[in-house]
């Protein structure tokens, strides 16, 4: 299984990392995560920007699918039992 630490690495270089999303948990079947707010994921209204919250969203997600499903040769996914 992918640990935390693993998983902020892989991520790092991709939208997660950019956002600053960090994962603080991760287990089968859950994910902790914090994301600072910050300046660049705001519009002029001050307000947090909803597709950064899409994008937190969308990453716990994929963390999660990764946390319990393992990656074949093929590339396609598989549920770990």
């Amino acid at each position: 299984m992918l640990d935390k630490d693993d998983a902020n690495q892989f991520g790092a270089e991709y939208l997660p990392g950019h956002l600053g999303i960090v994962i603080t948990e991760l287990y089968r079947g859950e994910v902790s995560v914090v994301m600072p707010v910050q300046k660049s994921l705001l519009p002029p209204n001050g307000y947090l920007h909803t597709g950064s919250v899409i994008s937190l969203a969308d990453s716990c997600t994929d963390y999660g699918y990764i946390a319990i499903f393992t990656r074949r040769s093929n590339g396609i996914y598989h549920h770990r039992a």
